[in-house]
């Protein structure tokens, strides 16, 4: 299991859009960064997966 050294969030807010004549806004998103230790840099989830 990888830990965690820091968690930073960054909050994107929703892009104006316009659709004819209507506007609307679409929905705000919440993006978190995460940095692992050194000891162990490698998420198990992506091991194996061939790209």
């Amino acid at each position: 299991m990888a830990k965690v050294a820091k968690v930073t969030t960054i909050t994107l807010k929703g892009k104006r859009k316009r659709r004819g004549l209507v506007y609307g806004i679409t929905v705000a998103k919440k993006k978190a960064i995460v940095q692992l230790t050194k000891d162990r840099a490698d998420i198990q989830i992506f091991e194996g997966r061939k790209i």
